[in-house]
């Protein structure tokens, strides 16, 4: 399967094995792929290592491509501002989704008042850093047998989504001088 995605992206194949696991996985792989290819390498770049360097070199591999295209200060990372804005907001609704219209706020609020195409929302699912999806819940009215349709928002696979949201609460309540009392 690697060999595949490789090839589909034009990527160098690596001269060692790779044993990560994550590496048997398409959404890992497109991931990784896709953040190579978005910053015009051939090859996977040295001291890539770990989901966390993966994940990182796909957002900002991200926000290079966005930044040119809807015109925006690369060193503001605003593709990076809005992820953590939306793993802030996930966790704290202890859910890995958010509603799409909620999720449009967070994310457009880093760049406002754009025409749709040109908003950061439309071009982060444009790029497959945010995916659509939808959930039924059970209507609020005891009369109404249909559940409610919602439209969420979501990072592009679950691994994904609970990196953020933990590297999110780590940063923000690990006591790193007693640790013990964070996860308690």
């Amino acid at each position: 399967m690697r060999k595949t995605f490789f090839n589909h992206y034009g990527i160098e194949h690596p001269n060692v094995p790779l044993l990560v696991p994550e590496f048997s996985n398409p959404l890992f792989l497109k991931t990784l792929c896709k953040g190579i290819k978005n910053r015009k390498l051939t090859r996977i770049p040295k001291g890539i290592k770990g989901i966390t360097a993966v994940l990182n070199l796909f957002i900002d591999s991200i926000n290079d491509v966005l930044c040119e295209r809807i015109d925006y200060d690369d060193k503001t990372n605003l593709v990076r501002k809005s992820v953590e804005a939306l793993a802030c907001r996930m966790a704290e609704k202890e859910q890995p989704w958010i509603e799409r219209k909620e999720a449009k706020n967070i994310v457009n609020s880093c760049l406002p008042n754009r025409e749709f195409s040109q908003t950061l929302f439309y071009n982060l699912l444009a790029e497959g850093l945010l995916s659509e999806d939808l959930i039924y819940r059970p209507s609020e009215d005891e009369y109404e047998e249909q559940n409610q349709r919602v439209d969420i928002i979501k990072f592009p696979y679950e691994k994904f989504s609970d990196h953020l949201i933990v590297r999110y609460l780590l940063k923000n309540y690990l006591d790193q001088d007693n640790p013990t009392t964070s996860f308690n």
